[in-house]
């Protein structure tokens, strides 16, 4: 299952990884005093979730010619990234303007900063990383009809954010609870805490953030557009975070 989890995104990698290294603690744990047949095992264990994982990449750049490139040529060069200001870039939410445009679209509403052909790197609200995520995972843009007799056509309208957002800090507050637990945990049992399939997933949820907080922080950044901040980037997160909320009673 850890190598088939990999058939998907690069991102899987952490998926990847968190699993692999909870399988082998526990072929450990399970094997303590069989050092010869450990590693025996560990061993088949990595090369089988290697090569299952890793036949999607090797498909990918046998096809593409390329092994390490996310973007075509030329593609991220035509962002400013010289003076990108990266504590306005985490530290605003402009929770407000959401309810007039929930998605990327929100860009429009910085006039003073907006192209419409390429990307102004000043633009204010392209530039917030966590007021596009949160568009991302509960904004909605729908096709409406408005009855304007015979021929009429659909318009393209955005509709405001519903239904999951007033439950986001209950969430929040359980995840760093359930974290939290899980973190006092490992102290008391070290390495055996992966028997905990809560730590999986805490592991699983960690690995996967940091992996995208350094692409998209790094090769990845596109001021005045950031259009590498998507949900389908980031869905496989949102399993185990959700997931984690419940585990406490």
């Amino acid at each position: 299952m850890a190598g088939l989890s990999g058939l998907t995104r690069p991102f899987a990698a952490a998926t990847v990884a968190a699993f692999t290294a909870a399988n082998l603690v526990h072929l450990t744990i399970s094997n303590r005093h069989e050092f010869a047949l450990v590693i025996r095992r560990g061993l088949a264990l990595v090369v089988l979730t290697a090569v299952i994982a890793g036949s999607w990449f090797t498909w990918r750049g046998v096809v593409s010619g390329t092994w390490r490139e996310a973007y075509r040529e030329g593609y991220i060069e035509q962002f400013d990234r010289s003076s990108f200001d990266y504590l306005q870039y985490l530290t605003t939410f402009h929770f407000a303007e959401l309810f007039e445009v929930p998605n990327r679209r929100i860009n429009r509403l910085d006039k003073a900063n907006y192209r419409r052909h390429g990307h102004d790197p000043d633009n204010r609200y392209a530039n917030s990383f966590f007021t596009t995520l949160y568009s991302e995972t509960w904004g909605i843009t729908g096709s409406t009809r408005r009855p304007h007799g015979r021929g009429s056509q659909g318009v393209r309208q955005a509709r405001p954010l519903r239904g999951g957002p007033a439950a986001d800090p209950l969430l929040a507050l359980r995840l760093a609870r359930s974290a939290a637990a899980l973190v006092r945990e490992a102290f008391h049992r070290g390495p055996a805490v992966v028997q905990d399939p809560a730590a999986v997933l805490l592991l699983h949820l960690v690995a996967g953030a940091a992996l995208f907080a350094a692409w998209q922080f790094g090769s990845a950044l596109s001021p005045g557009k950031h259009s590498s901040i998507k949900f389908i980037y980031v869905a496989f997160l949102y399993a185990p975070a959700v997931t984690l909320c419940f585990v406490p009673a």
